[in-house]
């Protein structure tokens, strides 16, 4: 890994998961900034040089989003560094996920709704940083709301290729029949590509576990079932739309006969002369 000694503002985004094998390499750019390439070809060096970059003398700053414990090591490198560092780099870091979005009743309506859309949906929105909670005055609801589809309906509009996935929670204590409809409402209205409906469960410890408002299991089963048959025939026929398409696919592996493979969940698909069977 070369990093240009001129890079005085370079700010580096980089997680070495442990037990991560997969390899990567990915340029960077960053206005005024000159290009940082880190190349991983194995997990081990991965460490060696993310330790290389957050202990670098010019280092300005990291946001990263990951597990705690590399988020950890990071900040005792970053510790030991400080008497060599030009300068102290400004550090922003979430580690754990579920991300939540709290507004105020003065909040700006377009600006709230970037921010679900990109939070939910945009890179944020593919791993545990992801907006996965949104609190807004219902005041505010409505117009925000509206905003946010309109903005999902320009991105497709666009860019067709766009898919949006989502998942959701049924269940959860002091949910009402009112809740159901409004997330019934909003997955007829959004069209998602994809979406996962699981139970609410109760887990020792947490801040959920002791609320009232209990739903019992059979209304949840049914909630689930009416979830279900709602988004089902959404999602089929956004799958049907890719029939005869050539798409880009991530790999994920080969089978024994050196053939790659795709896995869908419990499936495994062959990938044969270019067609997934």
């Amino acid at each position: 890994m070369d990093i240009d000694a001129r890079c005085r503002a370079a700010l580096l985004v980089l997680e070495p998961e442990r037990g991560a094998r997969n390899s990567f390499g990915r340029g960077v750019e960053v206005a005024g900034v000159q290009r940082v390439r880190v190349a991983r070809p194995e997990h081990d060096r991965g460490e060696r040089d993310l330790e290389r970059v957050v202990g670098h003398r010019d280092l300005a700053g990291v946001h990263f989003t990951g597990s705690t414990e590399v988020f950890n090591d990071m900040w005792k490198t970053m510790g030991a560094s400080m008497s060599t560092y030009r300068s102290y780099p400004r550090v922003v870091g979430e580690t754990g996920g579920k991300d939540f979005i709290l507004a105020h009743s003065s909040a700006d309506v377009d600006a709230l709704a970037v921010a679900i859309v990109r939070g939910g949906f945009e890179f944020q929105g593919q791993k545990c940083s992801a907006a996965s909670r949104v609190y807004v005055p219902s005041s505010l609801w409505k117009a925000v709301r509206d905003r946010a589809v309109a903005m999902i309906d320009d991105i497709r509009t666009r860019e067709p290729d766009a898919v949006f996935r989502s998942s959701f929670i049924v269940g959860f204590p002091g949910e009402t029949e009112s809740d159901h409809d409004a997330l019934l409402g909003f997955l007829a209205d959004v069209r998602l590509d994809w979406a996962g409906f699981f139970s609410f469960s109760r887990e020792d410890g947490t801040a959920a576990a002791t609320m009232d408002g209990t739903v019992p299991d059979a209304l949840v089963r049914e909630r689930l079932r009416e979830c279900d048959e709602l988004q089902d025939p959404i999602t089929a026929a956004s799958r049907m739309a890719l029939v005869g398409e050539t798409v880009d696919v991530l790999v994920d592996g080969t089978d024994d006969d050196g053939a790659l493979v795709l896995e869908d969940g419990a499936q495994r698909h062959r990938v044969l002369a270019g067609e997934v069977v």
